[in-house]
């Protein structure tokens, strides 16, 4: 607030020196129109002409209260310290531990499906659950991926005879592994059957559909591959336009991989599966998550 002596000589002060102490204010005070008092601040600190308007009013009306800047608090300086560019010799690297680069191994997809070439994966431990394939042939020599009419995933296992046995897809239900072999008997594999396995070994299908009718269901999820910098921000938006199931990061020692789910069926996750691969996306799988 104005002091009371000052508000009587307000009005009548120069409109020069009215306008620079409203400027100033404006400028300098934490609120406008509050008044600071300091001795000799019209002396040491006023500029020349303003100090002259001052000294005048001083003369013809009387004295003028001196007015004092705020006291501004100085903060310390932030930020690292400044380089210092020094010569240095030549270094050596011995002694110095290297992490081992990060080997990324894709996912195998076991989605059943026919294209432009055949995928043969060499299996050498089962999966220890019940599931089925279709035998396609028995060879004394490793087969051709040709050989295959493009059916994926083709399974290679070496049998203790020394001959060879090709199976395609991994079927989780005899309905479906019928289906399969109904379209594989259509490529030309008139001689293809259907086999089964559980806990690793070759069983009968009678005992399969009798153990399926018991046995936990298999759920499914889609692997988005393995993103070292992390998942995609287009490969996050399409995710989350296409489905409503969990997105996770599973963490290992060869990398993360992102993967979407469970789904109750593999119809449900080849539908994902495609929408995903249409959009450009590559490295999209399905994988089985046992029970």
């Amino acid at each position: 607030m104005l002091p009371d002596f000052f508000e009587q000589a307000y009005p009548v002060i120069p409109t020069l020196l009215d306008t620079y102490l409203l400027r100033y204010y404006r400028l300098y005070s934490p609120n406008q129109r509050s008044w600071y008092y300091e001795p000799g601040f019209v002396k040491e600190k006023l500029p020349g002409n303003v100090k002259n308007l001052l000294m005048m009013d001083f003369l013809n009306k009387g004295v003028l209260p001196p007015i004092v800047l705020p006291k501004k608090e100085e903060k310390p300086k932030e930020g690292p310290a400044p380089f210092t560019p020094h010569k240095s010799e030549w270094g050596s690297i011995e002694g110095f531990l290297f992490a081992a680069p990060v080997v990324i191994e894709p996912a195998i997809d076991l989605s059943f499906r026919v294209g432009d070439h055949s995928e043969i994966i060499f299996e050498e431990v089962r999966p220890d659950l019940l599931f089925y394939r279709v035998q396609l042939s028995v060879t004394s020599t490793r087969a051709n991926a040709a050989a295959f009419k493009g059916i994926s995933p083709v399974f290679e296992t070496k049998m203790p005879t020394g001959k060879y046995l090709y199976a395609a897809g991994q079927f989780y239900s005899y309905a479906d592994a019928s289906k399969a072999l109904q379209q594989i008997q259509r490529l030309g594999f008139k001689s293809a059957i259907t086999i089964a396995y559980y806990r690793t070994k070759s069983v009968t299908l009678l005992e399969a559909r009798k153990i399926e009718v018991t046995a936990p269901p298999v759920t499914y999820r889609v692997t988005l591959g393995n993103h070292i910098q992390g998942l995609p921000e287009s490969l996050m938006r399409a995710v989350k336009a296409l489905s409503n199931k969990d997105l996770i990061r599973i963490s290992g020692e060869r990398g993360a991989k992102y993967v979407i789910g469970p789904f109750s069926s593999i119809k449900e996750a080849q539908e994902l599966q495609s929408a995903l691969t249409d959009r450009g996306f590559e490295g999209i799988i399905i994988e089985t998550i046992q029970p």
